[in-house]
């Protein structure tokens, strides 16, 4: 007989409008635990149980009150899914069907992570789940037309899936009535160590070949450089860096496109995308925040493997189609497969 695994809610806080928030765990046999929020589509821990004790991998805060309440000058955007579009349009501009566009400005003078009012700090619609092996939950988010200028009214869908084999699969759903530009991404923060500690000790690799060019706003100049010309070589275990903040071009979609580990720990992450690039980011926007279970957090508490398009992608004809079509359909897939020693 298989086995019933329960999803469980309860209540997370209200936001500013007097929204509420709810937060659900998916939970397998081996006893891992993932909690996500209904604001933003948030993980909000990620539990592993180790011989000894069960430690959370994830970055982040205990209420909504306190998500919302990061969304300032420098926003973490931890654990949430990020849209409509994922990282930097130079300054807000793209052009579409010969018309241009003028996005919100949210990042100097570039439009980043979706705008003011993006993605991330909106309630979405849980529209299901599952509570057999394998429990799963889906949530969805109406972004009306013109949302930050953004145009097409777009249905968002994200599933959260736990495996039974300890993999957190995310798969992403979107669909248009106007043509528009999407780039989607989770935009968690990991340490495999426990989020009350640092990333000393841990190992990376990417096995990329070439990461984006850019400027110093962070923009791609829409040229590519090769790996042994720059200080992000990861081919092999490399220690974690410090500050980083770049996109690498992945090489097979068929294999890992990073991996990450802690030898303390011995907890694995291995990455599987289909998406063209895996977005690095330590540091800058998370030093000396208070987050959960007291703990303060510092630049160099967690790494964001961010698989997504390239940055900036509507305005170089050589990068990987960002457009979406009316009646066209955006899918992508993202696992995170986690390796640790049994209990």
């Amino acid at each position: 007989m298989e086995q019933k695994i329960h999803i469980e809610s309860r209540p997370f806080g209200k936001t500013k409008t007097n929204q509420e928030a709810s937060l659900y765990s998916l939970k397998n046999s081996a006893g891992m635990e993932v909690n996500i929020t209904d604001y933003g589509a948030t993980i909000t821990s990620l539990k592993i149980p180790l011989e000894k004790e069960v430690i959370d991998i994830v970055l982040g805060f205990d209420s909504v009150e306190d998500y919302e309440a990061s969304f300032q000058e420098t926003t973490p955007y931890f654990g949430c899914i990020v849209g409509r579009y994922a990282g930097r349009i130079k300054n807000g501009l793209f052009t579409l069907n010969h018309k241009i566009i003028q996005l919100n400005q949210n990042n100097n003078s570039n439009a980043l992570h979706g705008g003011f009012k993006n993605f991330s700090n909106q309630i979405w619609k849980v529209i299901n789940y599952t509570t057999t092996k394998n429990p799963s939950i889906t949530i969805e988010l109406l972004s009306p037309d013109g949302s930050e200028n953004y145009p097409g009214n777009l249905i968002c869908r994200i599933t959260y899936t736990l495996s039974e084999n300890n993999a957190l699969e995310l798969d992403y759903f979107a669909q248009t009535d106007q043509d528009t530009i999407v780039n989607l991404t989770n935009h968690t923060y990991f340490n495999l160590k426990s989020h009350k500690e640092n990333l000393q000790d841990h190992m990376i690799i990417v096995p990329s070949d070439k990461v984006l060019q850019k400027d110093k706003n962070g923009i791609p100049t829409g040229n590519f450089l090769n790996i042994e010309d720059t200080p992000y070589n990861f081919k092999t275990y490399n220690m974690c860096p410090k500050v980083i903040d770049h996109s690498f071009v992945v090489k097979d979609n068929s294999q890992p496109v990073a991996k990450l580990i802690c030898p303390l720990t011995q907890i694995k992450l291995t990455a599987y995308t289909d998406q063209p690039s895996v977005h690095l980011y330590v540091g800058g926007d998370c030093g000396n925040l208070k987050g959960k279970n007291n703990t303060t957090y510092t630049d160099f508490s967690g790494i964001c493997l961010e698989m997504q398009n390239f940055p900036d992608a509507p305005n170089h004809n050589h990068f990987p189609n960002p457009f979406l079509r009316k009646d066209e359909t955006y899918k992508q897939k993202t696992i995170f497969q986690f390796d640790f020693p049994k209990k």
